[in-house]
């Protein structure tokens, strides 16, 4: 895991490669390298985290002949695999290698194979590869977006990075994205490849650009995408045994490592899996790693212990305080580049420093299990009511997406504590245009429109036009497809951001064997009502589980995420603090606050909730990238 960034065009010099290389020394401690091209016309700054060969492997890269350059961030899981397909068809190959790296890997199955090589590839990865010869840039990022790549190009020069703050160092004027400003303001982050900054984007999951240094011209061009089309030859216990199979496989190969490995456990079903299927596959005792607080309602970390006592593990556990979040909130914010996802980073990013203070600098977790397997409980909330709507209008007949009422009472009590969530979502227009619907579900803006100065934002209905056009660019038309397809391309990627941010603050690599391609690929062909029949959220990952967890973590139905006493700390003990930030001189002077909104909602003790974090993020993001 590292920390990359380049430069290519007529600004391209050693001292911007340097800066840009200074700014992510957090993403790759163990070595530093720069290197300029022919002329000065591209340079690559690597930082470098070593976990796979750490005595070869260092970068920029090149092959025989230096005619391609590599500049590479992830790991490439099948390696092996591929180093000996490389081997067998290319046996001189063999004798010009000097590393046994993933590395050196994908560099030469990019040369031999190209975009073909590319589709090969089972990893997560963002990379940029200079072609001497021709004089054009290559890059490409991971299928499910694991790995970060953010670009700037002018018409001129073309600058990227995994982290946006390389970017703005090697000289990039921060400037307000107003569009990508709003979308995060509604939803807690930016939809496609948009970001809160004017000019810089993202290249999305399973893409790749070219560059061309003489003609200026930018081409990008997808190489992988979510597959929908259900199988019809579909078995329920034929695809249990297969996703079992690269479930395991997938866990096979990302515990490939040179270093030492942990494993986050919060002792739900996807964490939990993840650390039995390890304990099954490595000879030692394995470290699992747990976050909790202190705080009534809070703590799920006995759970966790149950587990890890289950599986003869070593559990260490870390409990931040309303202290904690003072010393660390704006150090957080800067590490995000934008304050995506909301508090879920506060936790997390104890939780990495944890790990890294453990001397373990590989870290496995079960992110992405809720998007891929219907575990969200507004996924069945949508089911609730189109079938409701089809029982009424349809005289019983279903949609595609549509199930029968009788059958949906079993798992009713999913619903139990999401009334809020419910009644906001059936308040108005029920059995209205979906795609509206939910986003109206997902919006996170409750009580901020007021609260912003006009001249700053102003809700209007750009945000749900192009949320609404992204929805519906899913080939599906099943609701469960639209919404796991959504979701993976847009919400998932806000807690990717944070997972790699998070663990990469702490010189950590964060790996997430359920977001394996092959994974994916398989169960989003499952029929959309065989991942949730009759509304069983997570139906197919608990019968994968249920030969793997003890019954005690399997059956459980008090899961709550990571959930942050936000709302307590923010009313009691960060009262003096949250207001001190937010009616500052320089906060008010900043004019993005409409202030007697602002004194108003700060002296509300009914509803201190997530809209303060939202406040004090924008301020901290302000003072970090702005002031």
């Amino acid at each position: 895991m590292c920390g990359i960034a380049g430069i290519a065009g007529p600004i391209c010099d050693q001292n911007k490669l340097d800066k840009m290389g200074d700014v992510l020394k957090h993403r790759g401690p163990d070595d530093f390298k720069t290197w300029i091209g022919k002329e000065e016309k591209i340079g690559f700054s690597h930082r470098r985290l070593s976990i796979i060969d750490p005595k070869g492997g260092s970068q920029p890269m090149k092959t025989t002949g230096n005619r391609f350059v590599l500049c590479y961030n992830g790991e490439v899981y099948n390696y092996l695999e591929l180093r000996n397909e490389l081997y067998s068809k290319e046996s001189q190959m063999r004798e010009n290698w000097t590393s046994s790296s993933d590395v050196e890997v994908l560099l030469y199955m990019m040369q031999q194979k190209g975009i073909e090589g590319l589709k090969k590839l089972n990893g997560m990865f963002a990379f940029a590869l200079w072609d001497e010869k021709e004089n054009k840039l290559f890059a490409a990022r991971d299928r499910l977006g694991i790995k970060p790549f953010y670009y700037y190009y002018d018409g001129e020069s073309f600058i990227f990075a995994s982290e946006i703050k390389a970017i703005i160092a090697a000289g990039v004027k921060p400037e307000l994205d107003n569009k990508g400003v709003a979308q995060y303001i509604e939803l807690q982050y930016c939809l496609k490849d948009r970001t809160m900054f004017k000019g810089i984007k993202r290249l999305l999951p399973g893409h790749y650009l070219e560059f061309d240094y003489y003609s200026k011209k930018l081409q990008i061009h997808k190489y992988w995408d979510i597959p929908t089309e259900p199988f019809s030859d579909y078995d329920e216990e034929k695809y249990i045994e297969e996703i079992s199979f690269l479930l395991n496989d997938a866990m096979r190969i990302q515990l490939r490592s040179d270093f030492p490995i942990g494993f986050h456990l919060s002792g739900g079903l996807d964490s939990s899996t993840i650390c039995c299927l390890a304990s099954r596959l490595k000879s030692e005792s394995i470290k699992t790693f747990t976050g909790g607080f202190k705080v009534n309602n809070y703590d799920e970390s006995h759970h966790a212990k149950y587990l890890s006592d289950h599986i003869g593990a070593q559990n260490f556990t870390v409990f931040p305080t309303s202290n904690d979040l003072i010393d660390s909130f704006k150090h957080m914010i800067y590490m995000l580049d934008e304050p995506v996802a909301g508090a879920a980073i506060f936790p997390q990013y104890f939780l990495s420093k944890l790990i890294s203070e453990n001397n373990v600098k590989v870290a496995l977790g079960g992110q992405g299990g809720d998007e891929l397997f219907c575990g969200y409980v507004r996924y069945l909330i949508a089911v609730v009511e189109d079938s409701l709507k089809h029982e009424v209008y349809s005289n019983g007949k279903k949609s595609n997406s549509s199930m029968n009422l009788n059958e949906l009472l079993p798992n009713m009590h999913y619903l139990r504590g999401y009334e809020p969530l419910m009644k906001k979502f059936f308040s108005e227009n029920l059995f209205g245009d979906f795609p509206q619907r939910y986003y109206h579900m997902m919006k996170r803006t409750t009580g901020l429109g007021e609260i912003l100065h006009p001249d700053f934002y102003k809700e209007d209905d750009c945000v749900m036009t192009e949320f609404v056009e992204e929805f519906n660019n899913c080939e599906s038309n099943n609701i469960i497809d639209k919404m796991s397809v959504f979701d993976i391309k847009n919400h998932l990627q806000s807690l990717l951001h944070l997972e790699d941010r998070a663990s990469m603050a702490w010189s950590v690599e964060s790996r997430i064997p359920l977001l394996d391609h092959r994974i994916v690929e398989t169960v989003m062909r499952v029929p959309a009502h065989k991942r949730i029949p009759a509304g069983n959220l997570k139906h197919l990952f608990k019968r994968v589980a249920q030969n793997i967890l003890p019954e005690k973590i399997l059956n459980r139905t008090d899961k709550k995420g990571f959930p942050v006493p936000i709302s307590e700390w923010f009313k009691e003990d960060l009262n003096y603090w949250v207001k001190e930030i937010l009616l500052s001189k320089k906060a008010k002077e900043r004019g993005i606050y409409n202030i007697p909104a602002l004194e108003k909602k700060l002296n509300d003790h009914v509803a201190f909730d997530r809209t303060i974090w939202g406040l004090l993020s924008l301020e901290f993001w302000f003072q970090n990238y702005f002031d």
